[in-house]
């Protein structure tokens, strides 16, 4: 679903993620820490911690071969945010434990809950800040190279505006591109790879309709 790149680097991250389970648990031991008491801080640290370590994993196209895995299908399929994604399928498994384990407590249920929307939003905010829609501006030399791209690899389309350099007052051609963040993450390498002194930015788009988002082709 999400290409041979995508699943080497599942695989890699797969592999290694028990390794550093590993070398985590040795130094843990090795300075006989001493575990926290207090469970509030224990979900806060937690989850920010593993939402910033999946997001530095699935900004770089990969996964550590967990829930991970679904929310990028979820992400490229149904254009779905990684944190609303995590909430529906962690969240499931939580209220599976409530109603399989009536006797647990119902505070460590709200503390995985808890635990599941501080880590959503960390997750979110590493990737692309909560929204998987940006309309993007690019003003380099490689315009028609990277328009080119953009147009056959990506399958978006491309606004040319043309505008004025305010120091030089040089006629040039700005690109416009509204995207999702799993695309503006490719856009970023096509960017990069044809013009590394290229001036782009990207701003939030709160609302996109038409041909590509709110119907198909």
């Amino acid at each position: 679903f999400l290409g041979k790149e995508f699943f080497a680097k599942t695989v890699y991250g797969s592999l290694i993620f028990p390794g550093f389970i590993k070398v985590f648990d040795i130094i843990y031991n090795a300075f006989e820490l001493q575990p926290i008491d207090d469970n509030l801080l224990v979900i806060i640290f937690s989850s920010l911690i593993m939402g910033f370590g999946l997001g530095l994993a699935i900004k770089n196209g990969g996964t550590t071969g967990g829930v991970d895995i679904p929310q990028n299908i979820l992400l490229k399929f149904f254009h779905i945010p990684f944190s609303t994604s995590l909430i529906f399928i962690d969240g499931t498994v939580i209220l599976m434990g409530f109603f399989f384990m009536p006797d647990a407590d119902i505070s460590l249920i709200l503390y995985g809950a808890l635990f599941i929307a501080l880590s959503g939003i960390i997750i979110d905010q590493v990737v692309f800040s909560g929204f998987n829609k940006r309309a993007v501006f690019i003003i380099s030399e490689k315009n028609e190279e990277i328009k080119k791209h953009i147009l056959e690899d990506l399958g978006r389309g491309v606004t040319q505006i043309r505008v004025i350099g305010g120091y030089t007052n040089a006629d040039k051609n700005k690109l416009v591109c509204v995207l999702s963040t799993f695309e503006f993450l490719k856009l970023k390498k096509i960017i990069y790879t044809y013009d590394k002194n290229a001036f782009f930015y990207a701003v939030r788009a709160s609302e996109v309709s038409g041909e590509g988002f709110s119907y198909e082709k």
